[in-house]
């Protein structure tokens, strides 16, 4: 079956943001055209969302291998539709030239000797090596080579340990595996014969991986067993997966052999990939693949699996949305006393927005404030707005809100931080709003409200929103007519007891941003990192709300598994398989759905699910009903955010709220609503 192999998912973690792969279904599939639920129930599997509770090494998706071949991995399992699969390990293997391109014709004479000098498959031999002329700097690693510097096995940065100036020491495993060798590619076993050894790049030079040996010795191997998993070359690679059936999101633990292809250091095998091919296994249990471009793609075994038919939106039923916590900083917000009033800001707008009109609220006096804190604009008169909302039990007839604005330490950036201040007289004077003991006013993450207060929330000791710490601490200051005081991070009104963590600035053209989702047994009892995803991607529209009976949902529009549901109060979560979305959703995305940046996913009160693409002709509006297993098009005539250059999205006072300007805010933004009974099909 050589060159007929096709990946579907490769074993790398990071969110793709292509909402079509993420709703669809894999090739060859059909979908349904019908508009209710008929997808059979969700079959249970005993398997993990959590690296760490599935055994993977590391707790993590990291791929294991050892010089005698054996391979321990995890991966998760890709948004895919139910059916036969198989897992393989795959590499590019290039065949490696004579280098012309080192600063000269060889590098220093060396003269090797190996201790011991013959041994059994997996033997630890000690190279001493002398040079014939003194290196400066002396190296401190070397690249060896197993049988041929040019196209055999390549150890990488190897440490070696010097004795004066002329002599070296350094450790080497012989393999215990079969190896793969290129110019041609072939898989070598072992065997009772004798192999050189080589060292290169003692002398550190353009292309010197390339070149030949500058110094070798030969080793001879003996006492070589009849390997079990490796009788020819085409089956030299033995895999196994399980649990046997999986549902997307949950881990799959892969065992087995395969050959050596490259090592780091003494002992380390390195350099796979694992990938899912769509079909149950057949054929021989290595395929090399020629590549067009030059090189040669190479799998190794296949583990058959089985993904199961997961959970359904349509499975669902009914939906009772919650308000929901929306990802990024809190660019729009509706007044939750008066929600007919919407406080919003973009660039260095700050305005509200009522049945009496729009009043914009200055913010002169706070660009001198932050400037007289040492803060600068990066390069601006003026800093932007990057969150609002308005201060609880502060009567009066000017707007009296606390609002977060993008500063630098003094006009270099990055980094960047949000800084949070307040007024009580509609902009003329403003107040640094006091960060609570622990945190400093640059760890600003959002504003929340809680009751009748008003949550100034604020990252402690970890990374505002990093995924990547076991427990975020965060800390916060309540606003009322008082004035502000420490306080707590609190539940929700209703639902269960989940967040989501601070809110920090990054580059969604980069590395992006993310926010951390937090769950508590309960009032008082502390907050926890969540589970896988662990974090919802800032950059788009995300949020997490409940939906009743003690469920949350979890939507992600940049994530491969855009709609996740909580049944245990937001510690753990399970995808939930979204229909594909009809052809006319593409548009100009040339059939990668709704795009990689632009795609917007937005749960709506009623429960359903509104997808849609900035920047791309209004058809490409859709809406997924609770209880419907198919899309359908919001008429076009419908007014949705369509504007690349659109703000932070919300739902105020039964409408769809969103605010637009120019680009490089070169026009005063515009605010935009419509009523949520004309979204609809």
């Amino acid at each position: 079956m050589a060159g007929q192999r096709k990946p579907l998912h490769a074993a790398v973690l990071g969110t793709l943001g292509l909402l079509l792969a993420a709703c669809g279904t894999p090739p060859g599939a059909t979908t349904s055209a019908t508009t209710t639920s008929t997808s059979p129930a969700p079959i249970a599997v005993a398997a993990t969302t959590s690296f760490t509770e599935a055994g993977c090494a590391g707790g993590s998706g990291e791929i294991v291998q050892a010089m005698d071949g054996k391979v321990t991995a995890c991966l998760r399992a890709g948004a895919l539709g139910a059916g036969a699969y198989h897992v393989s390990l795959q590499q590019i293997i290039m065949a490696k030239g004579v280098s012309t391109g080192t600063t000269r014709a060889s590098g220093p004479v060396v003269k090797l000797s190996l201790f011991p000098a013959n041994g059994a498959p997996g033997t630890t031999i000690t190279i001493k090596g002398t040079v014939a002329e003194t290196l400066r700097p002396l190296p401190q690693y070397a690249n060896f080579c197993w049988d041929g510097c040019a196209n055999g096995l390549q150890y990488s940065g190897v440490p070696i340990d010097w004795s004066g100036t002329a002599t070296f020491t350094a450790r080497l495993v012989v393999p215990a595996a079969p190896w793969v060798e290129s110019n041609p590619v072939r898989i070598i076993p072992p065997r009772a014969a004798t192999f050189t050894i080589g060292v290169n790049c003692l002398l550190v030079a353009k292309g010197c991986g390339l070149g030949g040996a500058e110094g070798s010795a030969t080793f001879t191997m003996t006492g070589v067993k009849k390997l079990s998993w490796c009788g020819s070359g085409a089956d030299c690679a033995s895999l196994s997966a399980g649990p046997a059936t999986v549902v997307p999101g949950q881990i799959i633990k892969v065992q087995g052999y395969a050959p050596l292809v490259s090592v780091i250091g003494s002992d380390q095998p390195f350099d796979f990939q694992m990938q899912v091919m769509q079909g149950a296994p057949e054929g021989s249990q290595v395929e090399f693949k020629t590549l067009a471009k030059g090189g040669t793609e190479a799998f190794f075994g296949q583990a058959p699996v089985k993904i199961g038919q997961a959970l359904t939106f349509a499975g669902l039923g009914v939906l009772s949305p919650g308000p929901a916590t929306f990802a990024g900083p809190g660019s729009l917000t509706a007044n939750p006393t008066d929600p007919a009033t919407v406080f919003w800001c973009t660039g260095g707008y700050l305005s509200e927005t009522g049945q009496s009109g729009t009043e914009q609220i200055p913010t002169k006096s706070a660009a001198t404030l932050l400037a007289s804190l040492g803060y600068g604009f990066m390069g601006s008169s003026a800093p932007n707005c990057a969150a609002i909302a308005p201060l609880p039990g502060n009567p009066g007839v000017a707007p009296a809100v606390a609002a977060a604005f993008t500063v630098s330490q003094g006009n270099y950036a990055p980094p960047v931080y949000n800084v949070a201040l307040y007024t009580i007289d509609g902009g003329r004077t403003w107040t640094p709003v006091p960060p609570p003991q622990g945190a400093s006013p640059t760890t600003f993450g959002g504003f929340r409200f809680a009751g009748g207060a008003l949550e100034a929330v604020y990252a402690g000791r970890g990374t505002p929103g990093g995924a990547a710490q076991p427990t975020i601490d965060t800390v916060e200051m309540t606003s009322a007519a008082a004035g502000w005081k420490s306080g707590s991070l609190a539940c929700p009104s209703s639902g269960p007891c989940a967040t989501l963590g601070p809110f920090a600035p990054g580059n969604c053209a980069m590395t992006g941003t993310s926010q951390a989702i937090l769950y508590s047994p309960g009032p008082g009892a502390g907050w926890q990192l969540a589970g896988w995803p662990g974090a919802l991607s800032a950059c788009a529209s995300a949020e997490l709300a409940s939906i009743g009976a003690g469920r949350l949902l979890a939507i992600d529009s940049q994530s491969e598994y855009p709609v996740l549901l909580s049944t245990d109060g937001g510690r753990s979560w399970s995808n939930v398989v979204l229909p594909a979305l009809p052809p006319s959703a593409v548009g100009t995305s040339g059939g990668t759905g709704l795009g990689v940046s632009a795609g917007q996913l937005l749960l709506l009160p009623n429960g359903a699910l509104l997808a849609y693409e900035v920047g791309q002709p209004q058809s490409n509006a859709l809406l997924l009903a609770p209880g419907k297993s198919a899309w359908c098009p919001v008429p076009s005539g419908v007014s949705l955010p369509r504007n690349p250059f659109s703000t932070e999205v919300g739902i105020a006072a039964n409408s769809l709220w969103w605010v637009t300007y120019g680009p490089q805010q070169a026009t005063t933004p515009v605010p935009h609503q419509v009523p949520l009974s004309q979204i609809a099909c």
